[in-house]
């Protein structure tokens, strides 16, 4: 099946279920074809937005989901790799949920307009990527209404992350899913590109230096630690390697926090065990390496690992992966089954059956309801 059968078929299949029209534009965006009944009279509202499309197309910032003032937007993508061979392929338009339309911009046919949210339009213009290009990809956010709110939400968002590190709260891992689970935190941001991800992730652990040494650490304690991450948060090439790298730092921060200010905390045995878990997530994990490393038998280990933490070692171990999973399945599109390998499951039914235990989904279903960079 040629690309233009696929296209054909996602549109009927879309318009079989509601009036989301297709179009196409050739390389100086001039329309060459469309299923809308009134292509005559919505017909120039994409085009009035070429040049931003070829900006973005250059960038590679295709596909997109454009966002514009008047409360409407669109699914666009392209193909070809030069300025004057790309073709370009569009979805809609729609109005966005909340339903805010100008409609004194588009009232006679304001009514024929679908309404869905960001999130639905996004992976339509997935779908729409795929038909044309064979292709996966990251969808972008072009949002003409963004506002300080957005902003202001996300900066608060840093703060309250910056205060968990402060008081050696266990819990900041919640601040970070809110953050990456979140795609308008993340565009507020920046964080929609890979370089964006690591100036996000080294503001975040700025704030999290000064939240420690606010808390009472040295200042070659956490210099330390930072020369440490901060170098492979650089180097980093993946954005789940980022999350991961700077989950483990931020760790660190918290569990030295919490002794320092006399919270309980694990032995010395116990605590290099959970460390060693957080820094080796993606590695493969067994109670009798755990105990070589801490010179003890692996009984004897689990049992005081059971004491001190509440759960047995491979708990451990399980629901640390699986807050990895968590992060892939809603920072990527990497397939489940790589995400599985990745993280040294042994199948990826094994996957499953663990994913179900600690989060009562599959992990289809939890990339389905979170995932943001379809």
């Amino acid at each position: 099946m040629d690309k233009f059968s696929k296209l054909q078929f996602l549109q009927d299949l879309m318009l079989s279920c509601l009036s989301l029209w297709s179009w196409r534009f050739d390389s100086d965006f001039r329309l060459v074809e469309c299923n809308s009944p009134e292509s005559g009279n919505i017909g120039a509202i994409l085009p009035e937005q070429s040049e931003r499309i070829f900006v973005l197309a250059e960038d590679g910032q295709l596909p997109a989901v454009i966002s514009l003032a008047a409360g409407i937007a669109w699914a666009v993508t392209s193909t070809g790799e030069k300025k004057g061979e790309k073709l370009f392929y569009a979805l809609g338009p729609v109005r966005l949920y909340p339903d805010n339309l100008n409609t004194e911009l588009v009232s006679d046919i304001a009514d024929k307009f679908p309404v869905m949210s960001t999130y639905e339009l996004s992976r339509y213009t997935s779908m729409l990527h795929k038909a044309v290009t064979g292709q996966t990809a990251s969808v972008h956010l072009i949002n003409d209404n963004t506002n300080d709110a957005g902003d202001s939400t996300a900066i608060q968002l840093l703060e309250r992350l910056k205060e968990k590190i402060r008081n050696g709260e266990l819990d900041y891992k919640e601040i970070v899913f809110e953050v990456l689970t979140n795609r308008c935190h993340l565009q507020a941001l920046g964080a929609v590109t890979i370089e964006g991800a690591k100036n996000v992730a080294l503001i975040s652990i700025d704030k999290c230096c000064q939240a420690a040494l606010e808390s009472g650490l040295t200042r070659k304690t956490v210099s330390a630690l930072c020369e440490e991450y901060v170098p492979q948060i650089r180097a980093a090439s993946t954005g789940a390697e980022i999350a991961r790298l700077s989950n483990t730092l931020m760790y660190h921060f918290v569990r030295l926090v919490r002794r320092l200010n006399g919270k309980v905390t694990y032995s010395e045995p116990v605590q290099a065990c959970c460390t060693y878990i957080e820094k080796h997530a993606f590695d493969k994990i067994t109670l009798e390496l755990l105990a070589r490393q801490v010179g003890y038998s692996p009984d004897h280990l689990s049992k005081k690992f059971k004491l001190e933490v509440g759960e047995l070692p491979k708990d451990y171990i399980l629901r640390t992966k699986i807050y990895h999973a968590q992060l892939m399945l809603t920072t990527t599109s990497m397939p489940i089954g790589e995400i599985a390998g990745r993280l040294s499951f042994c199948s990826n039914s094994h996957f499953t059956k663990v994913f179900r235990r600690f989060t009562q989904q599959t992990p289809a279903s939890y990339r389905f309801m979170h995932n943001h960079m379809v």
